[in-house]
């Protein structure tokens, strides 16, 4: 004789009922909607996974007995140029104003890449007098700069104003590079042909937004632009092929190209070919940061 064994069945509770319903119901009624949603998703991943951050250079030049500076080099973009030229045998010196997160990244960019030839200094773009300190300590220390590349940025931020009167914005992105460079271009004359590459974006070729918005950015545009980052956006060691490209690419020794953009020469914006705004440009530059 078989024992039988009563086994209690579970009876839907009329929440979960509830919610099958309304799901099924929802989905019957908004079914074309969902899928153009989905299919929207799905065409911009695939688009931004084999179009945006497609691999557009192939270069295996190395680097060996080259001396590269970084800003920003402890993040992002910045990071993974690091990272790269580390690979290639490069001497790195990443310049953060953060020291934790700077000697961070060189530890882990000597233990990815095997190179030990990767140093850390310190310089603070939103203070002219950091920078001068920098500058000072790196022509004192070091005997070659072939490569500087002036990556560290702002995108966005609050109104704030420096120690020297200026917009932080302005000043760690290009006051604060522009007195750096003058400051090591005689270490870069000596190991001509040498190389200057500033990061820029072509953000610069539209019509400025930032500052147009007001509080409004807050509310609406960081979220738009967060939603385009996960169709447009490349990753940062996509978007670092370019920079690489410039540091490394032979073909470029005799170029007279001036910007580039995914690995090949593009026409920047006319403003910035203006003899008459750049030689503006450059006076009040000097002015600003007592050249």
């Amino acid at each position: 004789m078989t024992d039988s064994v009563a086994v209690p069945v579970p009876i839907p509770t009329p929440f979960v009922n509830n919610f099958f319903t309304l799901t099924h119901q929802f989905y019957a009624d908004h079914r074309s909607a969902i899928l153009i949603a989905t299919g929207t998703v799905l065409t911009g991943w695939l688009y931004n996974l084999l179009w945006v951050n497609r691999r557009l250079s192939s270069s295996s030049t190395l680097m060996t007995n080259k001396t590269v500076v970084i800003t920003g080099g402890s993040s992002g973009i910045g990071y993974e140029t690091a990272k790269d030229l580390a690979r290639r045998g490069a001497r790195l010196i990443i310049v953060s104003r953060n020291p934790k997160k700077g000697q961070a990244a060189v530890a882990k960019l000597r233990d990815k890449s095997g190179n030990k030839q990767i140093e850390f200094m310190q310089c603070d773009l939103c203070s002219l007098d950091s920078v001068k300190n920098f500058c000072n300590a790196y022509n004192e220390k070091e005997s070659r700069l072939d490569v500087l590349i002036n990556n560290a940025g702002i995108l966005f931020g609050l109104d704030v104003v420096t120690k020297d009167g200026y917009n932080s914005i302005v000043q760690a992105n290009y006051l604060g590079h522009f007195l750096l460079t003058n400051l090591l271009l005689d270490k870069l004359k000596q190991c001509k042909p040498s190389r200057i590459i500033n990061v820029s974006s072509s953000i610069h070729s539209k019509d400025p937004l930032y500052g147009a918005v007001g509080l409004l950015r807050f509310v609406i545009f960081y979220p738009l632009l967060y939603l385009a980052k996960t169709f447009f956006a490349k990753t940062s060691k996509r978007g670092a092929q370019t920079i690489i490209y410039c540091a490394v690419a032979s073909e470029l020794i005799n170029s007279n190209e001036i910007y580039f953009e995914n690995c090949s020469p593009q026409q920047p914006n006319q403003i910035c070919l203006d003899a008459q705004n750049i030689d503006r440009l450059w006076k009040a530059s000097c002015e600003a940061v007592g050249l």
